[in-house]
């Protein structure tokens, strides 16, 4: 292990780099839905649902009383095991030598400089690996219900957010008749958008400020509510009907007095299995309250042994370390992971709609 005291980047130097808060991708479900953070020192996450809004009203009481007894109402505490998602790269010796994109060897920086840039490039090519999951899991989770976890060696487990609900109760919806009818006018619209909204706030009390859309329905709310005007166009060029660009690949149409509600499109894409697919299934609209109860969650990840001879159990949001890879050549392979779990306690805030 002669090589180890010469290879700079250990599991502390590694670990404290990823586990600052610029380092993280940036990825729009993730940091607005689920910004509030909750980081385990166990490899389990336990979390409480709470349950639906309270619609009762005080009673009246006599002055003398003061006050009427009332029971108070409980919730469920589940568990479950964050998965591990993460890969590596390998560097070795010899990479120190190779040219960077873009430099040559006479920049100044010199081979110390060139293995800076591969391991730096690697762990950023990794973490936007692990913040795309992240986002894919949120809105699995919040369009689905459900987050289904396969991979090789893993043994499929799908999470259930809905799973207490009955088919009924669950916070989604299909349209009748499409948006993209004919014969579906933006009054129409505003009526499908009114009854939603009024459904959330008279099962939960929560009113929905936003609303998601997949590509499809973003396009048919664009042409039949620009056409009516009944946007408020303030931000929206008319002359070529250019919505305002957003970080993250959000589009904001307008502002829908009538429900009272934003109209954002999200356009992202992943790949799985070598074909690309949307991060909003293209036929949904998703509503949603800032005022719903919603955690990110990460487990700890289990690091070798402590010096008492139990596993060491790394907390935080993300993990790196080295390890040898290949004695040949000296190699060192840098792992970068982490341990995310999206956790919805209560779902009567959200309403996915099927609108095209």
């Amino acid at each position: 292990m002669a090589d180890q005291m010469f290879f700079p980047y250990t599991t502390t130097i590694l670990t404290g780099v990823v586990q600052g808060k610029e380092f993280k991708t940036p990825a729009y479900l993730r940091d607005t839905f689920f910004s509030n953070v909750m980081t385990s020192t166990a490899k389990y996450v336990a979390f409480d649902k709470l349950p639906d809004g309270d619609r009762a009203l005080a009673p009246f009481v006599n002055r003398r009383v003061g006050g009427k007894r009332i029971e108070l109402e409980g919730y469920k505490t589940e568990m479950y095991e964050p998965p591990v998602v993460g890969n590596h790269f390998t560097v070795t010796p010899e990479d120190a030598f190779m040219r960077a994109p873009g430099r040559t060897e006479y920049d100044l920086g010199g081979p110390g400089a060139f293995l800076d840039y591969q391991i730096s490039t690697g762990l950023r090519r990794i973490e936007n690996m692990i913040s795309r999951r992240e986002e894919w899991m949120c809105a699995q989770a919040l369009i689905k219900g459900e987050i289904t976890i396969k991979g090789d060696g893993v043994n499929q487990e799908t999470i259930q957010y809905w799973s207490h609900l009955t088919e009924a109760e669950q916070p989604k919806s299909t349209l009748a008749t499409p948006w993209t009818d004919a014969n579906v006018t933006a009054n129409d619209i505003i009526n499908d958008l009114s009854t939603v909204v009024d459904a959330v706030v008279m099962r939960s009390g929560l009113m929905p400020r936003k609303i998601i859309c997949g590509q499809a329905v973003y396009k048919a709310l664009r042409e039949k509510l620009s056409e009516s005007k009944l946007l408020d166009m303030r931000h929206v060029d008319m002359g070529n009907i250019a919505p305002s660009q957003l970080p993250n690949n959000i589009r904001r149409l307008g502002y829908l007095a009538e429900p009272g509600i934003e109209i954002y499109s999200y356009v992202d894409r992943y790949s799985d299995g070598g074909t690309i697919q949307p991060m909003i299934p293209d036929d949904v609209c998703f509503f949603v309250s800032p005022e719903v109860n919603t955690i990110m969650a990460y487990g700890a990840i289990a690091n070798g042994w402590s010096t008492n001879g139990a596993p060491n159990l790394e907390r935080g949001t993300r993990f790196s370390f080295e390890r040898p890879h290949d004695s040949l050549e000296q190699g060192r392979a840098i792992y970068l992971q982490s341990s995310p779990l999206p956790i919805i306690q209560s779902t009567d805030g959200f309403h996915v709609l099927k609108a095209v």
